[in-house]
């Protein structure tokens, strides 16, 4: 070894470790080559200099004793960090569940459906992992990296908890600095003023390009190899990853593959599934017990969830229309939204959009608004029971609300009284008022004289004793509304010629079968 190697002359040495000592990364042969050439070119003969195999014992030789040096000249700091810097171990069994998580992002290895595109796209995942468990706590699916993605990964987390971390170890990345967080652009050289403070949280943010002190990249690793492989939808981590059927030239492969692309919320469903399981395997920082257990035995007792809502809802500006708020393809009503005709503020969640948080431009709370449910198109006929009670309910929304409106307006015009205007006095005081009404072709009332009731009252009575009781008992308007109608009738009886007519007609009809007939039938059975 070193005799033979010592035969190099410290010309020869320098210029061999010049070459190879250099960050584009020099094969060994080619150094010793271009180091050969060099010193050619300054007076060396091909005699007076060394084999090839000589300049390589020493290269081997020499990265044996400086092989952090070498590593670091090249491949740089984050090499030397990964493969030759000092390690430390730590030891989560020393903590509690809860205490510390740990949050990055991940770049989905499969595609998944655009919700606002329907486009295939690769979607990122953040997660928020308990260190002392190793189970994933909360994560949110979105199309970016962002503030709103970040906020309601860790809402999930803290609900699924149950109690709030103390600490959140998290990547140094722009998204978790972002002024959403805090009135600064940077929380590692200041006061915490944002939602971590608020929250009673510690961020501590991981060195960058520091791969080691993120625990949670190992189970991202885990989750590509026993989890997005196994999607139809996979597309690889790189392109040298790449699945067959994505090759150029492979015609088998791409005819043999059936590509079906999840939607988010498949997506949810399937990465749910593989959670569930995933808690039933062996805790690597507790001996005999599973992901689960461990997770389970530190939960805490619950927090209050409208206190996170506010903070880490993702939110949105839209206005109210004839259909409520529409979002994602989704309708969502509020009872309240036949008054408003506004742009409003939507908070909502991808976790859940049962449901979605609405406000007034200015902040003040309107109320939640529910997804709107799709009605069978012939609920009798075709659907089943749930089809039916989602069909009546629905109606009897719709009827509600209406009676509602009308009976207010009514009471507005009865406020109101009969609106009587003085044409004369307007005409003296604005003349030109006249032109105008005839430019618009309209007509000014004729002069009326007012007629007593008195002169016109019969000694009788206006009217017969039985007819003035039922006139007694005020009729809605029912407009187009027939089941309205018809509950009415059934409480306060049938009257007229035409009310008769009306049940005649009503009874006869699809709808009375459907939400009646069948109802009695059911009963006598």
């Amino acid at each position: 070894g070193n005799q033979r190697e010592i035969k190099l002359t410290e010309d020869e040495k320098k210029a061999v470790l010049d070459f190879l000592l250099d960050p584009r990364r020099l094969k060994v042969q080619t150094a010793i080559k271009f180091a050969k050439m060099y010193l050619k070119s300054k007076g060396y003969s091909e005699e007076e200099l060394a084999s090839d195999a000589t300049y390589r014992r020493y290269v081997e030789w020499w990265i044996r004793k400086n092989y952090g040096v070498y590593t670091w000249i090249r491949e740089g700091n984050k090499a030397y960090e990964d493969k030759v810097g000092y390690y430390l171990r730590r030891d989560p069994s020393q903590l509690e569940v809860g205490e510390v998580l740990v949050a990055d992002g991940h770049r989905l290895n499969f595609q998944v459906v655009n919700p606002f595109t329907g486009k295939p796209c690769r979607a990122v995942m953040v997660a928020f992992l308990d260190w002392k468990s190793y189970n994933i706590v909360g994560y949110e699916i979105m199309l970016e990296e962002n503030t709103q993605c970040i906020a309601s990964a860790l809402r999930s987390a803290i609900i699924n908890l149950g109690k709030i971390p103390k600490i959140i170890y998290i990547d140094n990345g722009k998204a978790f600095r972002a002024k959403y967080f805090t009135r600064i652009k940077s929380l590692e050289d200041a006061h915490f003023s944002g939602l971590f403070a608020r929250l009673g949280i510690k961020p501590i943010y991981a060195k960058p390009y520091n791969a080691r002190a993120k625990v949670i990249e190992n189970w991202f690793k885990t989750f590509t190899e026993q989890f997005e492989r196994l999607m139809p939808s996979y597309v690889g981590s790189g392109i040298k990853d790449k699945p067959a059927w994505l090759l150029r030239n492979e015609k088998h492969h791409k005819a043999m593959h059936k590509n079906k692309v999840p939607t988010i919320f498949e997506t949810i469903e399937f990465i749910e599934t593989f959670l569930k399981w995933y808690k039933t395997q062996p805790c690597p920082h507790v001996k005999e017990k599973t992901i689960g257990e461990v997770f389970e035995e530190g939960k805490g007792m619950g927090v209050d969830v409208n206190m996170l809502d506010d903070l880490m809802m993702e939110a949105k500006v839209t206005k109210i229309g004839r259909h409520g708020i529409r979002l994602m393809g989704l309708e969502f009503w509020h009872d309240s939204f036949v008054y408003y005709r506004e742009t409003v503020r939507v908070k909502y969640s991808l976790f859940d959009l049962s449901y979605v948080k609405v406000y007034t431009e200015k902040g003040e709370f309107i109320g939640i608004a529910e997804k709107v449910p799709k009605v069978h198109p012939v609920a009798h006929e075709l659907g089943d029971v749930k089809d039916v009670e989602t069909l009546k309910r629905e109606l009897s929304r719709q009827s509600r609300l209406k009676k509602k409106i009308v009976a207010e307006a009514k009471e507005i015009l009865k406020r109101r009284g009969e609106i009587s205007i003085d044409w004369q006095k307007i005409i003296e005081v604005e003349p030109s008022i006249v032109k105008e009404i005839e430019k618009q072709e309209l007509s000014l009332p004729g002069i009326e004289e007012h007629i007593p009731d008195e002169a016109v009252k019969k000694d009788g009575g206006y009217q017969d004793v039985v007819v003035k009781e039922f006139e007694q008992i005020e009729r809605p308007f029912f407009g187009d509304n027939v089941i309205a109608r018809y509950e009415w009738h059934l409480q306060n009886g049938f009257k007229t010629k035409e009310d008769f007519e009306f049940k005649e007609w009503f009874e006869a009809s699809d709808i009375y079968r459907m939400l009646y007939k069948e109802k009695q039938i059911a009963l006598r059975e």
